[in-house]
């Protein structure tokens, strides 16, 4: 029997990524956002192909177009379990409706390299956890987290019945009968890629309203920023002025007295303190 793919995206006031994050996943059997309050325009992309539906959705438990579900649970931001909490709402919604079948987790602020290897993969195997790959940009599309060789996010992939529950704390990981890890494709996180959208948004407008640059500068304004090669230099974390620093949450005494090393005034310093105490 054909195993049936779930992707449930959980997210709020992700107008920026839901487009992708959907766009890559529309060929799943049946997805369900877990919408926690969004007052931006996230509802309206929920076609399921990164396009805007004719309508703003106001009944979030109905049934939508291409079968997209919508099931909602406000996200409380100062609840320090809300995070396990959300999830184990839309595993209960999960365990109802598609019992038997697979489910693949996403944040909206992630994207499916090529989901048709995942349809391929639980076609293979009868169930369990998974791990998938997991790939983070940092700043730009040019870099990547480099902390560890590879990254896995844990139990994202998971045959419904084998679930148990999510541990209610700020990142949960998925409780159940655990398979292993799966290299069949990759999800690409775009959290920390922001800075991306403002380079776009910019370019885009420029290249309707400039009449300073050409568009080929344009264009190579854009690539290099979107990728981290707009030549730069290093700045001295010691000459940005302290209401800046401050703002940061950084020390500014922390990188002045960095690699300064032992100078001859501090052992002048240690003979005149043992001097005066007649150590």
């Amino acid at each position: 029997m054909e195993q049936k793919l779930v992707v449930v995206i959980m997210g709020q006031n992700c107008e920026k990524f839901l487009p992708m994050c959907l766009g890559s996943v529309g060929d799943a059997d049946t997805i369900v956002f877990c919408d926690g309050g969004s007052i931006d325009t996230t509802l309206s992309k929920l076609d399921g192909r990164g396009y805007y539906m004719d309508k703003y959705i106001t009944d979030k438990k109905k049934l939508i177009e291409w079968g997209r579900t919508v099931i909602e649970n406000k996200y409380n931001q100062e609840d320090p379990m809300m995070n396990g909490k959300q999830r184990n709402f839309y595993l209960k919604y999960l365990k109802e409706n598609y019992p038997n079948d697979w489910a693949l987790c996403l944040d909206a602020d992630e994207v499916v390299e090529d989901l048709d290897k995942i349809k391929e993969m639980i076609q293979q195997h009868p169930g369990g956890l998974w791990s998938v790959k997991m790939r983070h940009f940092q700043e730009d599309l040019g870099h990547e987290d480099a902390t560890q060789q590879t990254h896995y996010v844990l139990n994202r992939l998971f045959k419904i019945s084998d679930a148990d529950k999510y541990p209610e704390v700020e990142h949960p990981v998925l409780q159940g009968i655990v398979a292993g890890q799966t290299d069949c494709t990759t999800i690409w996180h775009l959290a920390h890629i922001t800075h991306c959208f403002n380079i776009k948004n910019r370019y885009e407008k420029n290249m309707k309203h400039s009449n300073i640059h050409s568009p080929e500068f344009l264009d190579w304004w854009k690539d290099s920023h979107m990728f981290g090669t707009y030549p730069s230099k290093q700045v001295n974390p010691t000459e940005i002025p302290d209401i800046i620093l401050n703002y940061f949450h950084i020390d500014k005494d922390k990188y002045y007295f960095a690699n300064r090393g032992i100078e001859i005034k501090h052992f002048i310093d240690v003979i005149k303190y043992k001097e005066f105490f007649k150590l």
